[in-house]
């Protein structure tokens, strides 16, 4: 249910309730199988800036109350406007002033990829939210696409940034890119690194996910 309306400037949201626990959250991956194994890159896909992933992903809890599958995810995102998905297996994607003709699949390919990020991260989320370590925590695409921070915890009434990885190729090099991209606001507050592979990961269902000694770890490091 809505819980609050808010406005500012010349913007307006709702304020819902939030369900999801852990528990939930581990219940409905666990039926979730993750079908994005030796797909085919597109190069263009993998090398352009496209409209943000995630955006779709947060959207679609936020109206359903629920995380998608993979698969529902896929057809969250494409079908914006953005996207003109053609019968020749060729999409024509329109963003920030710029059109590029990429293949469907390789689009597919991409989410597939990206998805057990944003899963990760946003389980993370709810253990903090639950652990009791902390005031508050708050996730913010903005703070996540514009400024490299993936969550943020509040302890002692000080806000904290932190930054969610694993210690792959791909995910230090994004990461490495959004480091070189926000170097100036890091500065003026680090960001805490959480690795995955600091521990055993737990495994749920088709994906690996932080488990509470990641937690700890990252109360440890505020202390």
């Amino acid at each position: 249910m809505v819980i609050n309306v808010e406005l500012y400037n010349n913007h307006i949201r709702q304020v819902c309730d939030l369900s999801l626990t852990v528990a939930k959250l581990e219940d409905i991956i666990c039926k979730y199988p993750y079908n994005g194994e030796k797909r085919v890159k597109d190069q263009l896909v993998e090398n352009s800036q496209l409209p943000p992933i995630a955006l779709s992903f947060y959207s679609y809890i936020y109206e359903h109350d629920t995380v998608p599958s993979p698969e529902t995810l896929i057809e969250q995102y494409l079908s914006q406007s953005y996207f003109d998905v053609r019968v020749d297996g060729r999409v024509n994607v329109t963003y920030q002033g710029k059109t590029i003709d990429v293949l469907h699949e390789g689009l597919i390919a991409r989410i597939y990829r990206t998805y057990p990020s944003i899963l990760r991260d946003f389980h993370f989320y709810l253990q903090c939210v639950e652990s009791g370590y902390f005031q508050a925590v708050k996730y913010s695409f903005q703070d996540d696409f514009c400024n490299g921070i993936d969550i943020k915890v509040q302890y002692n009434n000080k806000w904290f940034n932190v930054a969610l990885m694993q210690n792959t190729y791909r995910s230090l090099f994004f990461r490495n890119k959004k480091k070189n991209r926000h170097e100036s606001r890091e500065k003026e507050q680090p960001l805490i690194n959480i690795e995955l592979d600091q521990f055993k990961s737990k495994r749920c269902g088709d994906y690996n996910l932080y488990t509470p000694q990641h937690i700890k770890l990252l109360f440890d490091r505020i202390n």
